[in-house]
This record gives structure tokens, C-alpha cells and sequence, in this order.
């Protein structure tokens, strides 16, 4: 009965594995334990499913020991893979930045220590790579900004903001199945700006957030709203009336390590701006989809993708009807020079 259920029944012989995986991140961490076969395109069954709050565990271990201590014994897995925010190398991960209080870990040591025949370790873009590959449905799983022909096995860009900018590429030779993905650390970068105002913008960042160096991570992700709703407000031509409540929690904040609080102030801003209700917000959701458009184009030229830049993440999802609505994304994509 476990591998099976009203809908689906696992036929013989496909061989079928408990595997844990997660997607490890800087605010949220999501895992779910999966009945599946060795075809990836046969849906996995989700046994058990967890989304946690990553400040509240002191390690990966005492996260994942948590998730399975009320397993029954067919239930455990034996394999597990983890999509962490970070570069790896031989199953290491060489440094978390956005979680500061976890230990870099080793994946072959925590998987026998917790009782994995084996516990993989990939950057969390990799993760998005392979997950861009399996078989999506048009306006279920995406939606499309540029309707043109994509260019068979031509180079692929995932890029998605969260707590930093994270980003991939993905590259095939002709005669392989499935590409070839490449993790990248590219948020890292600095900001360069375009215009007088964006210059404006980065140095206050770099003095709002108390940075000596102004990254992409710092312009275009979860982190970036916040200063840029306190920017428009002293720096725009426009007079806005601002929520009271919302002004005080964003006047008050300072802590640009409090992940958490800033999800909470960026969920109000993101709400009220989508509804209309703030137009401050709304001018900040705009200028971040300017930033996130201009960033992905820059991007784009630095590797070609010919068959496609995928844009994904939580924060993507929430603020697609907006980049739907109006062009201010793919002109500030498009903007490119000679290679518009």
C-alpha cells in the first residue's frame, strides 16, 4: 500500500526508492519524502511533506532528524538530496552566507551519521536546472514573456531572487539526453548602474544596508525591497501617502540579517502593492522588476541561452502578474546596446 495510491500503482519492474529531498534556504526550508521509480517522468508519490522556518534549527542535521523521527520503519529513506544555498565541491558545501549559524557540512559524514546509503549535496540552482527539464505545462508551471523559437539544445539561464540573486546554465551537446548544468555564484557581482538615479540608488544601499561593496544580491532579491521603498520615499519627485502601520515597521528596521522580518515587511509591501492599496509599494515592485529585467538581460549576454531564460523562485511567482501587466521587464531585458 505504500507505493501506491487511487490513482497511481508502481508496475513491476521499475525499481522504486524512499528518497528525502530538500530545498534548503535562507528563510524557508522545504522537504518531502518521495515513493519514486528510476523514470523521472513517473511523478513521485509524497509521503510526507514539511516546510520550516531555517532560523529556527541550529544545523541541517538536528532539521532533517526532526523531519524523520515519527517515520515508521518503511518509510525511511535511503537516499536523500539537498538543494543548498551555496557552491559545493566533492559534496562539501563550502560556505552558506544567507545561514551564517550552520556549519558547512559534509555530505558523505551527515549521510552516515543519519543513515542515508547516501546523501547528495547540490548547489540549489543545479536543483532548478533539473527541475526546468522535466515535463512543464504552459500556464500550470510557467508562463511565457517572449513568445519566440527557442533554439534546440541550445544554452539554458535559470536566475531567480531570494534572499540573494541565485542563478545557473545549463549547456547540452547534441548527442546527450539531458544538459549538462552549471552551478554559479554570480549574484556576487558587483552592481553597476545605468543612470544617474540607479547610481543613487546603489550608494544608498551601500549605506542603508552599512556594505562597503554593492553586489546584484544586494540590488535584485528579498533584501533589495526594503531599502528600495525607503529610496522613493526621500529620493522620488512624487508625494506619497504611506501606510502608517507598514511606514513604522520599515522606518524602524535595520537589521538587514533579520531574514525573517524582512519576508514579513516584503509580504505587506508586495500585497499592498499588487491590490492597488500603496502606491509607494507599487513604485517599488516596479523599480525591482526594472533592476531584475536589466540584471537578467546583462546576464543573458554573458552566456547566449538561445533556448531559454527561466525566472523562478517565490518571489518571481508572486510578483508575475505584475512583469505580465506591463513591459517594464523585458524593455529593461531588451536593452542591451546593438544586441537588443
Amino acid at each position: 500500500k505504500l507505493f501506491s495510491n487511487k490513482k497511481k500503482i508502481f508496475i513491476k519492474p521499475q525499481n522504486y526508492y524512499i528518497v528525502l529531498v530538500g530545498d534548503i534556504g535562507s528563510i524557508h526550508s522545504r522537504l518531502r519524502l518521495l515513493n519514486m521509480t528510476t523514470d523521472i517522468n513517473i511523478e513521485p508519490i509524497i509521503i510526507k511533506s514539511s516546510n520550516e522556518l531555517t532560523v529556527e534549527y541550529e544545523s541541517l542535521e538536528i532539521l532533517l532528524k526532526q523531519f524523520m523521527s515519527d517515520l515508521k520503519d518503511n518509510q525511511k529513506p535511503e537516499y536523500a538530496l539537498m538543494g543548498m544555498p551555496g557552491p559545493i565541491e566533492k559534496n562539501h558545501i563550502i560556505i552558506m552566507p544567507n545561514i551564517p549559524h550552520w556549519k558547512s557540512d559534509d555530505g558523505d559524514e551527515l549521510g552516515k551519521k543519519l543513515g542515508f546509503k547516501k546523501l547528495i549535496f547540490i548547489n540549489d540552482f543545479v536543483g532548478t536546472g533539473y527541475a526546468v527539464q522535466t515535463k512543464l505545462k504552459e500556464n500550470v508551471d510557467f508562463v511565457i514573456l517572449n513568445r519566440v523559437t527557442p533554439k534546440k539544445n541550445g544554452a539554458k539561464l535559470v536566475i531567480g531572487p531570494g534572499t540573494g540573486l541565485g542563478m545557473g546554465y545549463m549547456l547540452k551537446n547534441p548527442e546527450d539526453k539531458y544538459y549538462t548544468i552549471g552551478s554559479s555564484e554570480g549574484g556576487g557581482r558587483d552592481y553597476s548602474p545605468k543612470s544617474e538615479f540607479n547610481l543613487k540608488l546603489r550608494e544608498f544601499i551601500k549605506e542603508e544596508v552599512g556594505i562597503d561593496n554593492v553586489s546584484i544580491d544586494k540590488t535584485c532579491s528579498s533584501r533589495s525591497l526594503i531599502p528600495i521603498y525607503k529610496f522613493l520615499y526621500l529620493n522620488s519627485y512624487d508625494e506619497y501617502d504611506r501606510d502608517p502601520n507598514l511606514a513604522k515597521k520599515i522606518d524602524q528596521f535595520k537589521d538587514y540579517k533579520q531574514v525573517n522580518t524582512i519576508s514579513k515587511i516584503n509580504s505587506e509591501i508586495i500585497d499592498k502593492g499588487l491590490k492597488g492599496e500603496c502606491k509607494l509599494c507599487k513604485d517599488t515592485l516596479l523599480l525591482f522588476i526594472e533592476l531584475f529585467g536589466e540584471i537578467a538581460g546583462d546576464l543573458a549576454l554573458f552566456t547566449l541561452p538561445y533556448n531559454g531564460v527561466y525566472l523562478s523562485g517565490r518571489l518571481t511567482r508572486k510578483l508575475t502578474p505584475l512583469i505580465l501587466n506591463n513591459t517594464i521587464f523585458m524593455d529593461h531585458f531588451k536593452n542591451k546596446d546593438h544586441f537588443w
